[in-house]
């Protein structure tokens, strides 16, 4: 049995007063995941992180690293 009817299952047996609340949750989800989407596509496309595409721009490379003793 997958999760998702895991979910279904349980949804199943609860009373109708918590449907309600069981809703608001799966929206507040589904709008939390495409609201992270859009913040990492903005900061992507925003020329940012145009730095590491540079390498004369970045300080530190592998070599600055250090073993920890």
């Amino acid at each position: 049995m997958t999760i998702k009817e895991m979910a279904i299952k349980e949804i199943k047996k609860l009373p109708d007063q918590f449907l309600i609340e069981v809703y608001d949750f799966i929206t507040f989800l589904k709008h939390k995941k495409d609201s992270l989407y859009d913040w990492g596509v903005f900061a992507l496309s925003s020329g940012s992180f145009d730095f590491w595409n540079e390498p004369d721009e970045v300080e530190y490379d592998l070599r600055d690293l250090k073993q920890k003793r």
